[in-house]
């Protein structure tokens, strides 16, 4: 069986420490780091950061928090977990050219885009019968 993978998101004020404080409490909780991004903005002087994890099974988003409690306090983290099990529904706004809805349709398809595809919406109707195609009302 797969572990569970899960996004955790952070911004907060940039400072030391930060990295090291949010990989070790997820390193705490036995869960393993797949990939990182971080960023520090220099006019706002803002961090933000995404981790994707690998969990153990028994992992849940209310469990994980509690346990990241302590860093989000001591950091004032604003912060958000996404179990990736758990498909985010989204609507799809799309112009006349259709490069980013075919992709993004083909990797909610392949599964690589964990979500589910509620409407396509547009102010055009060149969209419309690709939706259909894929039996996603088109508004």
């Amino acid at each position: 069986m797969e572990q569970p993978q899960f996004v955790l998101l952070v911004s907060c004020l940039d400072r030391k420490g930060l990295v090291a404080a949010i990989a070790s409490s997820i390193a705490a909780q036995d869960c393993n780091i797949i990939h990182n991004a971080q960023f520090a903005d220099g006019d706002t002087h803002r961090f933000f950061m995404r981790i994707t994890f690998a969990a153990p099974a028994e992992m849940t988003t209310k469990r994980f928090g509690e346990g990241f409690l302590p860093v989000a306090t001591a950091y004032r983290l604003d912060w958000q977990i996404h179990d990736l099990r758990i498909k985010q529904r989204a609507m799809i706004m799309v112009s006349k050219g259709g490069h980013c809805l075919n992709d993004l349709l083909y990797r909610t398809a392949t599964g690589f885009l964990p979500m589910e595809v509620t409407s396509i919406v547009s102010n055009h109707t060149t969209w419309q019968r690709r939706a259909e195609h894929e039996r996603i009302p088109f508004h």
